[in-house]
Protein backbone atom coordinates (compact mmCIF):
# COMPACT_ATOMS: atom_id res chain seq x y z
CA UNK A 1 0.00 0.00 0.00
CA UNK A 2 1.35 3.64 -0.83
CA UNK A 3 1.13 6.21 1.79
CA UNK A 4 -2.67 7.42 0.71
CA UNK A 5 -4.02 3.99 1.20
CA UNK A 6 -2.44 3.36 4.17
CA UNK A 7 -3.65 6.74 5.83
CA UNK A 8 -7.26 5.25 4.56
CA UNK A 9 -6.74 2.22 6.20
CA UNK A 10 -5.15 3.54 9.43
CA UNK A 11 -7.94 6.00 10.09
CA UNK A 12 -10.73 3.48 9.57
CA UNK A 13 -9.00 1.24 11.92
CA UNK A 14 -9.21 3.93 14.69
CA UNK A 15 -12.44 5.59 13.57
CA UNK A 16 -13.86 1.71 14.00
CA UNK A 17 -12.92 2.21 17.97
CA UNK A 18 -15.88 3.39 20.00
CA UNK A 19 -15.74 6.69 22.16
CA UNK A 20 -15.30 4.76 25.13
CA UNK A 21 -12.73 2.50 23.76
CA UNK A 22 -10.80 5.84 22.66
CA UNK A 23 -11.42 7.29 26.21
CA UNK A 24 -9.83 3.97 28.33
CA UNK A 25 -7.06 3.61 25.86
CA UNK A 26 -6.25 7.53 26.32
CA UNK A 27 -5.87 6.83 29.98
CA UNK A 28 -3.89 3.81 30.14
CA UNK A 29 -1.68 5.68 27.53
CA UNK A 30 -0.93 8.30 30.21
CA UNK A 31 -0.29 5.47 32.78
CA UNK A 32 2.45 4.33 30.69
CA UNK A 33 4.03 8.06 29.53
CA UNK A 34 4.01 8.83 33.39
CA UNK A 35 6.46 6.39 33.93
CA UNK A 36 8.95 7.18 31.70
CA UNK A 37 12.25 8.20 33.50
CA UNK A 38 12.20 10.75 30.38
CA UNK A 39 9.25 11.98 30.79
CA UNK A 40 9.66 12.18 34.91
CA UNK A 41 12.87 14.64 34.70
CA UNK A 42 11.08 16.91 31.87
CA UNK A 43 9.87 20.17 32.61
CA UNK A 44 8.97 21.08 29.13
CA UNK A 45 6.36 19.65 27.24
CA UNK A 46 4.56 20.00 23.79
CA UNK A 47 1.01 18.66 23.11
CA UNK A 48 -1.21 18.67 20.40
CA UNK A 49 -4.77 19.49 20.51
CA UNK A 50 -6.61 15.99 19.46
CA UNK A 51 -9.09 15.98 16.58
CA UNK A 52 -11.82 13.71 15.26
CA UNK A 53 -10.36 9.61 16.04
CA UNK A 54 -6.52 10.95 17.67
CA UNK A 55 -5.13 9.24 20.28
CA UNK A 56 -6.43 12.31 22.63
CA UNK A 57 -3.78 14.02 24.81
CA UNK A 58 -6.13 15.48 27.00
CA UNK A 59 -5.87 13.38 30.01
CA UNK A 60 -1.68 13.23 30.25
CA UNK A 61 -1.85 17.56 29.49
CA UNK A 62 -4.11 17.87 32.49
CA UNK A 63 -1.64 15.15 34.37
CA UNK A 64 1.26 17.37 32.97
CA UNK A 65 -0.04 20.61 34.43
CA UNK A 66 -0.99 19.11 37.85
CA UNK A 67 2.60 17.89 37.80
CA UNK A 68 3.77 21.74 37.52
CA UNK A 69 5.12 20.91 33.95
CA UNK A 70 5.06 23.92 31.62
CA UNK A 71 3.24 22.79 29.18
CA UNK A 72 3.06 24.08 25.32
CA UNK A 73 0.44 23.60 22.08
CA UNK A 74 1.66 23.72 18.75
CA UNK A 75 0.25 26.68 16.85
CA UNK A 76 0.30 27.50 12.70
CA UNK A 77 1.96 30.59 12.38
CA UNK A 78 0.34 33.80 10.16
CA UNK A 79 3.79 33.98 8.33
CA UNK A 80 5.36 30.83 8.12
CA UNK A 81 2.02 28.30 7.53
CA UNK A 82 4.76 25.15 6.73
CA UNK A 83 6.01 24.77 9.93
CA UNK A 84 4.77 25.08 13.89
CA UNK A 85 5.63 26.95 16.42
CA UNK A 86 4.75 26.04 20.13
CA UNK A 87 3.02 29.01 22.87
CA UNK A 88 2.64 27.79 26.41
CA UNK A 89 -1.05 26.57 27.73
CA UNK A 90 -2.57 26.54 30.97
CA UNK A 91 -5.88 25.33 31.73
CA UNK A 92 -7.40 29.49 31.06
CA UNK A 93 -5.89 29.70 27.87
CA UNK A 94 -8.17 30.44 25.39
CA UNK A 95 -8.27 28.25 21.94
CA UNK A 96 -9.78 28.71 18.73
CA UNK A 97 -9.87 26.97 15.54
CA UNK A 98 -7.22 26.81 13.31
CA UNK A 99 -8.06 27.05 8.77
CA UNK A 100 -7.79 23.25 9.67
CA UNK A 101 -10.54 23.24 12.27
CA UNK A 102 -7.55 22.24 15.18
CA UNK A 103 -7.54 24.28 18.07
CA UNK A 104 -4.53 26.13 19.11
CA UNK A 105 -3.74 29.28 21.71
CA UNK A 106 -3.77 32.82 20.06
CA UNK A 107 -0.56 33.31 18.31
CA UNK A 108 2.14 35.32 19.69
CA UNK A 109 5.70 35.81 18.31
CA UNK A 110 7.06 37.05 22.09
CA UNK A 111 5.50 33.69 23.37
CA UNK A 112 7.07 30.76 21.42
CA UNK A 113 9.28 28.73 23.26
CA UNK A 114 12.36 27.46 21.31
CA UNK A 115 12.08 24.33 20.13
CA UNK A 116 15.69 23.21 21.15
CA UNK A 117 14.47 23.81 25.15
CA UNK A 118 12.09 21.48 24.87
CA UNK A 119 12.61 18.20 26.66
CA UNK A 120 9.64 16.27 24.89
CA UNK A 121 7.33 17.26 22.12
CA UNK A 122 4.15 14.66 21.84
CA UNK A 123 3.24 14.36 18.14
CA UNK A 124 -0.14 12.32 16.48
CA UNK A 125 0.10 10.46 14.09
CA UNK A 126 -1.91 7.52 11.75
CA UNK A 127 0.43 5.00 11.15
CA UNK A 128 4.03 3.69 12.75
CA UNK A 129 6.07 0.78 12.71
CA UNK A 130 8.60 -0.44 14.71
CA UNK A 131 11.79 1.61 13.18
CA UNK A 132 9.90 4.47 14.59
CA UNK A 133 8.57 6.10 11.47
CA UNK A 134 5.27 7.93 11.24
CA UNK A 135 2.69 8.30 8.96
CA UNK A 136 0.86 11.52 9.48
CA UNK A 137 -2.00 13.35 7.93
CA UNK A 138 0.09 14.21 4.98
CA UNK A 139 0.77 18.13 5.80
CA UNK A 140 4.61 17.86 6.63
CA UNK A 141 4.03 20.04 9.70
CA UNK A 142 6.07 17.99 11.98
CA UNK A 143 8.49 16.98 9.54
CA UNK A 144 9.25 20.42 8.17
CA UNK A 145 9.20 21.79 11.88
CA UNK A 146 11.94 19.38 12.64
CA UNK A 147 14.01 18.86 9.63
CA UNK A 148 16.96 19.97 11.69
CA UNK A 149 16.79 16.73 13.43
CA UNK A 150 17.88 14.95 10.05
CA UNK A 151 21.58 15.97 10.17
CA UNK A 152 21.82 15.69 14.12
CA UNK A 153 19.34 13.26 15.21
CA UNK A 154 20.13 13.62 19.07
CA UNK A 155 19.28 17.07 19.29
CA UNK A 156 16.54 18.13 21.22
CA UNK A 157 13.60 17.63 21.72
CA UNK A 158 12.47 13.94 21.99
CA UNK A 159 9.64 13.27 19.45
CA UNK A 160 7.48 10.96 21.16
CA UNK A 161 4.09 9.73 19.15
CA UNK A 162 0.79 9.01 20.65
CA UNK A 163 -1.34 6.43 19.02
CA UNK A 164 -3.72 3.26 19.74
CA UNK A 165 -1.97 0.15 19.17
CA UNK A 166 -4.34 -0.58 15.78
CA UNK A 167 -2.09 2.09 14.26
CA UNK A 168 0.81 -0.02 14.21
CA UNK A 169 2.08 -1.35 10.73
CA UNK A 170 4.82 -4.32 9.64
CA UNK A 171 6.69 -1.20 7.92
CA UNK A 172 5.86 2.11 6.35
CA UNK A 173 7.04 3.79 3.15
CA UNK A 174 9.48 6.30 4.18
CA UNK A 175 10.67 9.57 2.00
CA UNK A 176 13.90 11.51 2.84
CA UNK A 177 12.13 13.99 4.54
CA UNK A 178 10.25 12.06 7.69
CA UNK A 179 11.46 12.78 10.55
CA UNK A 180 11.39 9.59 12.95
CA UNK A 181 9.99 9.18 16.54
CA UNK A 182 11.98 8.08 19.57
CA UNK A 183 9.50 6.67 20.54
CA UNK A 184 5.16 5.85 20.64
CA UNK A 185 3.38 5.14 23.36
CA UNK A 186 0.07 3.17 22.85
CA UNK A 187 -2.62 2.09 25.25
CA UNK A 188 -0.83 -1.21 25.37
CA UNK A 189 3.19 -0.15 25.57
CA UNK A 190 6.39 1.94 25.70
CA UNK A 191 8.10 1.36 22.68
CA UNK A 192 10.92 3.61 22.83
CA UNK A 193 13.92 3.42 19.97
Amino acid sequence: MNKQELRHHLKAQREALSPLQRECFAQQMVSHVITLPLYEKATHLGFYWGKGAEMNPTFLLETALKAGKKCYLPVVPPLHQETLCFIPYTAQTPLSPNQYGVLEPPYSEKEIHPLETFHIIFVPLVGFDMKGHRLGMGGGFYDKTFSYQKKTPEAPPVLLGLAYECQKVETLPVDEWDIPLKGIITESNPYIF
